[in-house]
């Protein structure tokens, strides 16, 4: 299969749609023989955090000498990035002969059973399994994609599974209560699966916790019993933000919970590992060429703003201006994020994300004016206001420059920044599929 190929055919998948459920992804691995069951898995969810807790986990994991694969969504740049080993996203090639090889089991079970077809993140989901299978990986740590009780992720019986944190986010799918949220949430556990709980409301853990003892799980964790409730005191980690260290407690946690699994876990290891992780995209510092600082935060629902209006306060305090771009997938999910950036940016660029679902720069202009912002407003393309890598040209030049409201934002920025040589990943970024 050339690159060309398997662009139509994962476009195809991506025509089906996202359909919750797990029949669907039950029948693929089956016919594939049960990837899933060849590796041992750790299993994440949450509505924020669960990609930083995923790779301070797999981080701490490869320091300490396991060969790991961490499987995450969506990509930032590059499709390979959601299938990776040791943290080497698996090479265009590599994802070709993939496809090619999952392609010929989906069509058998869409010619046999149409409504059994799976959709995109199912095709993906059971390609990460395929090649941590085939790879022999000691260990994957795997984060859900929606929700996680229809996950497609959810076929895994793992070690251990945990719950980063429960907030309002895709509402129409997962109930609109923490309580409704955190019964999808808690869906991934598994009988005589410990379970780690990050910070949560008590209503959500209460939930959480019925349900672990409805399933017979074991032992059930939380950071707050095990670190105190001074978050000043939690674990540090390489990735920058003051909300990550609710991240790193959480991963900590975990890795404690699975000494007795992983024998070759050690506080060096750990320690090496937290240190050295890297997770694009969160609260992501740059120097710019004309010596500015850009952070790219893809902060998307109201928990993450939240946060992000908390580190927006902290720059204030500091006596910095901040210039931030904004684009967004929701007019929900968009109010939040410009509700925290009205309250302390000088001035917000609007740019239309490059996806399907994302806000017109009118859309947003609207909710700016319901919010009475009177910093300066401006319209742009990505394309312009980074136009060249290590470039910026929004912003004064003292200002601290913050682009923000969307995952996919980012990454469509992140290539800018620092594009790929010449090779077949820039032919697979698919910045429209999701």
């Amino acid at each position: 299969m050339n690159f060309e190929e398997l662009k139509s055919y994962l476009y195809q998948l991506r025509a089906f749609g996202s359909r919750l459920g797990l029949e669907r992804m039950k029948r693929l691995c089956a016919e594939l023989g049960h990837p899933e069951e060849a590796f041992t898995s750790i299993h994440v969810a949450g509505t924020n955090g669960k990609g930083s807790v995923c790779a301070l986990v797999e981080s701490a994991l490869r320091h300490c000498g396991y060969r790991t694969g961490l499987y995450s969504s969506p990509h930032l740049v590059y499709l390979g990035e959601r299938i990776q080993i040791d943290r080497e996203p698996i090479a265009p090639e590599a994802l070709a002969r993939l496809v090619s090889h999952l392609k010929p089991v989906a069509e058998k079970i869409e010619k046999e059973a149409p409504d059994q077809a799976p959709t995109f993140f199912e095709f993906m989901t059971a390609a990460a399994f395929e090649y941590f299978a085939q790879k022999k990986v000691d260990v994957a740590v795997i984060e859900t994609g929606l929700g996680g009780r229809f996950d497609s992720t959810n076929v895994l019986t793992p070690a251990l599974t945990a719950i980063t944190s429960i907030a309002l986010d895709h509402t129409e799918y997962l109930g609109d209560s923490l309580v409704k949220i955190a019964f999808e949430k808690g869906g991934i556990f598994k009988p005589g699966v410990p379970v780690v709980l990050g910070q949560l409301r008590p209503s959500a853990e209460k939930e959480l916790r019925r349900i672990a003892r409805e399933k017979k799980t074991g032992a059930v964790k939380n950071i707050v019993r095990r670190f105190g409730n001074d978050s000043q005191k939690w674990p540090r980690s390489a990735l920058k933000g003051a909300y990550q260290r609710k991240n790193a407690a959480t991963a900590l946690l975990i890795l404690e919970s699975l000494k007795t699994r992983f024998p070759k876990l050690n506080d060096g290891g750990i320690a090496k590992g937290f240190q050295s992780v890297r997770w694009d995209g969160r609260w992501q510092e740059f120097l710019l060429q004309d010596k500015r600082t850009l952070i790219l935060e893809g902060a998307h629902n109201p928990e993450a703003a939240q946060l992000l209006q908390q580190e927006l306060s902290a720059l204030r305090k500091k006596g910095k201006r901040i210039a931030a771009v904004m684009g967004a997938c929701g007019l929900s999910r968009a109010h939040a994020v410009l509700e925290a950036l009205a309250a302390h940016a000088d001035s917000i660029t609007l740019v239309k994300v490059a996806q399907p679902r994302g806000c017109t720069v009118e859309q947003l202009g609207e909710i700016l004016k319901k919010l009475n912002y009177r910093g300066q407003v401006a319209h742009a393309d990505v394309s312009a206001l980074f136009p060249r890598p290590a470039a910026a040209a929004f912003g004064a030049a003292t200002d601290t420059l913050l682009v923000t409201g969307s995952l996919y934002l980012v990454g469509e920025v992140l290539e800018r920044l620092r594009p790929r040589a010449s090779d077949a990943r820039g032919e697979l970024g698919f910045h429209d599929l999701i």
